[in-house]
């Protein structure tokens, strides 16, 4: 809404039709005047609480003077209308005109890819979510993630994926970030991206790795071009094994109880999307881990050591 039309009573006026002619119609034309004149509509289906005119002019006059108290009467009336529209007007304003927030999330099992404002690109993997400021775009391109992602970013202003456990400044590339558990985790698939963790810092380029657990830092070369989970496989170089099983966990909604387990094995291989039978053989058969599995209920994975 322009400035001119920000004055402290400017919505009570033209809901209550009091503004200038020319002022009136002016505002009318814009698009929020439009948008507004649609939401005061809605404003007819409030109910006032019914009373007998006639029986309060009377009482009225009785009390005050007349012709004076009349017109204050009526204005009072007039105005309350007119303030509690605008009330319900700016909060219209508020959810429609100036709410830019904008969030996409993903559920057990899921993938999906949003296009940002600058056609930049985003794939979330399961259970992840991200959320940007549609307004600001242009000038602050930065995005909050929570979980795990892969970018391809367009050339342009600064670059910023923020997490709870760190950041990530590109100018134009591809990358993934992974934020979870007490992981941080990135990959380099094109271009250069620098990596923000507490207090160390690190420039990463095509074809490098970085990934601090608790603040330890780990870092290998790939060679792909892409994540391998877009296409339904996840994988890992020398990943934790608590870090497998929450992927795991993710991917097929289950609830895996490895409390009898070292979680901090380190594990390089990956694990299907598309078979669980096949994903648990995959991650647990390498350290003969035993595990039970019921679909019943919770669908719990209990594990288990092997002899």
């Amino acid at each position: 809404m322009k400035q001119r039309y920000m004055y402290d009573d400017f919505l009570a006026k033209w809901a209550d039709k009091s503004l200038p002619e020319e002022e009136q119609a002016s505002f009318d034309k814009t698009k929020e005047g439009k948008l507004l004149k649609t939401v005061l509509k809605g404003t007819d289906l409030l109910e006032v609480p019914a009373y007998d005119k006639d029986k309060v002019f009377a009482n009225t006059q009785s009390l005050i003077k007349p012709n004076r108290s009349i017109r204050k009467n009526q204005n009072l009336f007039k105005w309350s209308y007119a303030v509690a529209a605008s009330v319900a007007l700016l909060i219209v304003m508020n959810l429609f005109l100036f709410n830019t927030d904008q969030s996409y999330k993903t559920n057990f099992g899921e993938q999906l890819a949003v296009v940002l404002p600058d056609s930049s690109e985003v794939v979330l993997n399961a259970k992840s979510e991200i959320d940007y400021n549609i307004k600001d775009w242009k000038r602050n391109r930065k995005v909050n993630l929570k979980g795990h992602a892969f970018f391809r970013v367009n050339k342009g202003s600064d670059f910023i994926v923020q997490t709870d456990h760190g950041n990530v400044y590109v100018l134009g590339t591809k990358f993934t970030v992974n934020s979870i558990d007490s992981i941080f985790e990135v990959i380099c698939f094109e271009g250069k991206v620098k990596v923000e963790h507490g207090k160390f810092k690190e420039i990463i380029s095509k074809g490098q790795a970085l990934r601090y657990v608790n603040s330890k830092l780990d870092q290998w070369n790939v060679e792909s071009s892409t994540p391998f989970w877009i296409i339904d496989e996840s994988s890992f170089v020398n990943a934790p094994l608590r870090h497998v099983i929450l992927a795991l966990e993710k991917q097929y909604n289950i609830s895996i109880n490895a409390e009898n387990i070292d979680q901090n094995i380190q594990f390089t291989g990956g694990f299907t999307h598309t078979d669980l039978a096949i994903a648990l053989k995959s991650v647990f058969d390498a350290f003969d881990i035993k595990y039970t599995y019921s679909s019943t209920n919770s669908k719990q994975v209990i594990l288990s050591k092997g002899k």
